[in-house]
């Protein structure tokens, strides 16, 4: 393809149009985010309160130049470096601050309005959040959490109509890992 349109082999049209919320923008959220904008999805809702800090550069796709800076700020002007014209909102804020009940319910609203959910939060409480939200509105959903050190990640997924929802699913692998007597 010519150059100047921007397009890529096996990049599907239909991207472009499809909305996704990232929520945490840390050493998975960040990257998460900008390969799906190299995969050509071009409308973005990211939510993260976190400062990105000296000690977050070995794993982050941020560098030096956004230290002090808020996570999701930083990521949509890196995002926008990428692709100009990217649309991103931006939620400075963690979902389980303290805040007033008409904003919580203005931010969940932007999640729910994405056509894909995906937790890069590594919290359990937002994951189970946005896995209410997810099946509660009928979407797509992946949390994932690294292990501490990068050692390992767990990732699950729940796809309305072909998994359960999130909720059932982790509480079938905590009832598994309680019954083998080991740590989730």
């Amino acid at each position: 393809l010519p150059d100047e349109t921007g397009l890529r082999s096996g990049r599907r049209a239909s991207a472009a149009e499809k909305m996704v919320a990232v929520v945490g923008l840390g050493s998975v959220g960040s990257k998460v985010a900008e390969i799906l904008l190299r995969s050509g999805v071009l409308r973005f809702v990211l939510v993260d309160g976190d400062v990105l800090l000296p000690a977050n550069l070995e794993r982050h796709t941020l560098d030096w130049r956004d230290v002090g800076f808020r996570k999701a700020e930083a990521v949509r002007r890196r995002l926008r470096h990428i692709v100009p014209g990217v649309s991103v909102d931006v939620i400075p804020a963690n979902l389980n601050w303290q805040r007033s009940a008409k904003e919580h319910a203005g931010q969940i609203d932007r999640i729910a309005a994405c056509d894909l959910i995906i937790d890069a939060t590594g919290d359990d409480a937002t994951a189970l959040l946005l896995g209410a939200i997810t099946a509660e509105n009928g979407k797509p959903f992946i949390s994932t959490a690294v292990f501490e050190g990068g050692l390992g990640c767990m990732i699950a997924r729940s796809i309305p109509g072909r998994d359960p929802p999130y909720v059932f699913s982790r509480a079938a692998y905590n009832a598994f890992c309680d019954e083998k007597d080991v740590t989730p």
